[in-house]
């Protein structure tokens, strides 16, 4: 080969450098089906898998016609050239570009996020690397969900023991009014419930009617409410109260529910 200036072309498709087999064709002064030969045997070789080094393309020609190429990594360059004797200058002008190129490149990603970084490798030609993206964004919209449930998890640990060691001060026979439900809800639970926002827990559990505080024939049936007899000074009057189920399920999902309290 004459010592004359090598022209480089590669390319950059989303992010990944190239060389077409044809520029390589074209800079070794060889014909192409010549080094589409060579690279086959490369690709035919036993026991070796150079799908990331290699990529098999096509290309359409001037008259419309289209014809097979191969896209090649500097790895798969390099494992092409290591085959060819000579052509130092054309191996070394190639080496250097991809070296140079892949230098650029490095020190625009760190400007992309993480989310942009992953989409790009949708585009890859390797499936694995496409797969892992998917996987890395999946991971990437869930984690602040899985932050909430750990956050939630590790509140609810605090919590049992205040419950447990609450639950066993309480007649689990005993009945409560809808004041009385209240503050055993903020004493076991520690938090503050407003009364209009423990009718609205009460009306989604069904145990109260959605127009009044009255217990549903759901609660009633359930075990969830009762309806007493209360004696007082001028005289007896029918109450509905909540038992000790109800404050069971209600703690529950006090509980479960801190951020719309």
């Amino acid at each position: 080969m004459t010592n004359k200036l090598v022209e480089v072309k590669i390319e950059n498709l989303d992010g990944a450098l190239y060389v077409s087999s044809r520029d390589i064709a074209e800079g070794l002064g060889k014909q192409h089906k010549h080094v589409l030969e060579a690279i086959d045997k490369i690709l035919e070789s036993d026991g070796q898998n150079f799908d990331r080094e290699i990529i098999a393309s096509t290309y359409t020609n001037s008259r419309g016609k289209e014809y097979r190429e191969y896209l090649l990594t500097k790895d798969g360059f390099t494992l092409y050239m290591f085959n060819v004797q000579g052509y130092n200058e054309f191996k070394m002008a190639y080496i250097n570009k991809f070296n140079e190129m892949e230098k650029a490149l490095q020190e625009v990603k760190p400007a992309l996020s993480e989310k942009d970084q992953l989409l790009l490798k949708l585009f890859s030609n390797d499936p694995e690397e496409v797969a892992i993206a998917h996987k890395g964004l999946i991971e990437l919209e869930t984690k602040p969900l899985k932050d909430k449930i750990e956050f939630q998890t590790a509140e609810l640990k605090e919590q049992k023991p205040k419950v447990e060691v609450y639950d066993n001060f309480i007649d689990k026979s005993h009945t409560l009014g809808f004041r009385e439900l209240r503050k055993e809800i903020e004493s076991a639970s520690g938090l503050r419930v407003k009364e209009n926002r423990l009718r609205e827990i009460l009306r989604e559990l069904k145990i109260i009617n959605p127009s009044n505080i009255k217990a549903t024939a759901y609660a009633i049936r359930k075990g969830l409410a009762v309806t007493k007899d209360i004696d007082l000074d001028i005289g007896t009057k029918t109450q509905d109260r909540f038992t000790m189920s109800a404050r069971d399920l209600v703690l529950e999902y006090v509980l479960d529910n801190q951020d719309n309290l």
